[in-house]
């Protein structure tokens, strides 16, 4: 995918559970963390099992009396303060890959300014941020729209908001994400697309070399 993410991205990494968000995230993290050699940040808020294998846990304060080291990953578990982890990362992360674990329980509704600080501030702090949701329906219009990269996968609510850009284009990824993952074991439903808004542009998991390739949101579409 080039090296535009160094430059700082807010990804939207959508899908019901089971469907793999966790495992793509934490791929895609690797794969921009060995190209840049950022230190990674996952805030997992509700102490997924599946970041257990992190071993280096802090706490919020951590980063305000610390730097975190390139190329390391670190994990805040359970931090119930969520606004106080939102403004510390705004205020003091930069050049980091930042996974969100299942934020559609705080960036809900209407936006705060805590939290618009935080969605505007990725660029200019150079850090790449992953959400991860369950729904389309369950975040802000405000965050949707702050998306540069969208990771789709099977949401239990099939149709897909006028609040997320390209909302069309989507709906025609989660449509083919589905109907593939119908062809599948129920438990490995993990079929995906990678859509970069801004460049209009196309990934997927080649079948059979099980590679990323790409296209052209315009060649894609068009076929």
């Amino acid at each position: 995918m080039g090296e535009k993410q160094i430059n700082g991205e807010n990804w939207g990494v959508c899908g019901k559970m089971n469907t793999g968000k966790t495992h793509i995230t934490r791929e895609l993290a690797a794969q921009i963390q060995a190209r840049t050699n950022k230190p990674i940040l996952v805030f997992d808020h509700a102490n997924n099992p599946s970041y257990e294998d992190i071993v280096r846990v802090i706490d919020t304060d951590y980063l305000v009396k610390r730097k975190l080291k390139p190329g390391e990953t670190y994990r805040i578990s359970g931090e119930k303060d969520i606004d106080y982890f939102i403004m510390t990362a705004t205020d003091y992360v930069r050049d980091t890959i930042v996974v969100l674990d299942d934020c559609g329980n705080y960036f809900t509704g209407n936006t705060t300014q805590i939290q618009m600080a935080f969605i505007m501030a990725s660029k200019n702090n150079r850090n790449d941020v992953f959400y991860q949701f369950h729904n389309f329906n369950d975040i802000s219009p405000k965050l949707c729209r702050a998306f540069q990269m969208l990771v789709i996968k099977e949401q239990a609510i099939g149709t897909i908001p006028d609040k997320v850009p390209n909302a069309p284009l989507v709906q025609i990824l989660h449509d083919e994400v589905q109907a593939e993952n119908d062809e599948l074991d129920p438990m490995k439903i993990w079929s995906y697309r990678i859509y970069d808004i801004g460049m209009d542009y196309v990934y997927w998991e080649d079948p059979e070399t099980k590679k990323l390739t790409g296209s052209p949101g315009r060649e894609y579409f068009r076929e």
